[in-house]
C-alpha cells in the first residue's frame, strides 16, 4: 500500500507535495493495488470527496464511489467515452501535469483531483478493467486484477524516464516540470500531430476527388444534352425535306 503513503503519511499543515515516483509512476505500475489498499482499509470519515487515510474517492456529490459512476472516470480525464488508449494516456498527463501536488504545493485539493486523475487512468487504461467500469459492473475486487500486458510499456518508459531536480536557493529541490512535460508529452502530442495532419490530408483528398467526380458528371451531362440537340436539329433538318 504504498501507492498513497505520501499522500496519507503527511502532518497537517506540511506542504502538499506527493513523489512522482510514489505517485504519478507507482499508480500505473500498481493500480491494480488500489482496490486491495481500499478493502483493507477502514471506513473513515470523508473529506473533500474521499475518505480519509483510505482515499476512496467519491464523485462530487460525496454519494457514488468513482468507479459506480457511468462517466466520473471520463469526466477527470476530459476525454468521451469513445476515447481511444492514446488519447486516455495523453489526457492522464495533461491532468496529472495540471494537479500534481508538487505544481500545487498545500492544496488538498490537488491532492485529491490528482488521486482520483490517477484512479481514473489506472481503470481506463487497462482494458479488461474499462469494459467492465463501462458495463457497469466494476467492483473494488477488480481493481486487484493484473495490469495487461499492453500496459506494461507504459510502465517501462516511465520507469526509464529520468526526472531532473532544480536547487534553489532554500535548498530544497524542486520539481522540473518542463522535464516531466518533454519526457511524457512531446512523443505522445506529435503522434497527435502527425494523426492530425493525416486525417486533415485524407479529408482533402476526399474533397478533390469529390469535385473532380461533380466536374465529371457536369461533363457529362452537358455531353449528352449536346448530342441530344444534335440529334434533334439533324431530325428535324431531314424531315424539313
Amino acid at each position: 500500500t504504498t501507492l498513497f503513503r505520501s499522500l496519507r503519511g503527511r502532518r497537517p499543515g506540511t506542504s502538499a507535495r506527493a513523489s512522482v515516483g510514489s505517485v504519478h509512476s507507482g499508480v500505473t505500475s500498481r493500480g491494480p493495488a488500489v482496490g486491495n489498499f481500499l478493502l483493507k482499509a477502514p471506513p473513515q470519515p470523508k473529506a473533500f470527496g474521499c475518505f480519509k487515510g483510505t482515499r476512496r474517492c467519491f464523485t462530487s456529490n460525496n454519494s457514488v464511489p468513482l468507479h459506480r459512476s457511468k462517466t466520473a472516470y471520463y469526466d477527470l480525464l476530459q476525454i468521451s467515452p469513445t476515447a481511444t488508449r492514446s488519447q486516455i494516456k495523453t489526457a492522464y498527463y495533461k491532468q496529472s501535469f495540471i494537479f500534481h501536488p508538487d505544481k500545487n504545493a498545500g492544496s488538498e485539493q490537488a491532492v485529491l483531483k490528482f488521486t482520483q486523475i490517477s484512479e481514473a487512468y489506472s481503470v481506463l487504461s487497462n482494458g479488461i478493467l474499462r469494459r467492465k467500469y463501462d458495463r457497469g459492473i466494476l467492483t473494488l475486487v477488480d481493481l486487484q486484477m493484473e495490469k495487461s500486458p499492453s500496459d506494461k510499456t507504459l510502465i517501462r518508459k516511465q520507469h526509464q524516464t529520468k526526472i531532473t531536480p532544480k536547487q534553489f536557493q532554500s535548498g530544497k529541490p524542486m520539481f522540473n516540470f518542463d522535464e516531466f512535460y518533454r519526457a511524457h508529452y512531446s512523443e505522445q502530442l506529435e503522434k497527435e500531430r502527425i494523426l492530425r495532419l493525416r486525417k486533415a490530408q485524407y479529408r482533402k483528398e476526399k474533397e478533390d476527388l469529390a469535385e473532380r467526380l461533380r466536374l465529371n458528371k457536369i461533363v457529362e451531362v452537358s455531353m449528352a444534352m449536346l448530342l441530344f440537340a444534335g440529334m434533334a436539329l439533324l431530325l428535324n433538318f431531314r424531315s424539313n425535306k
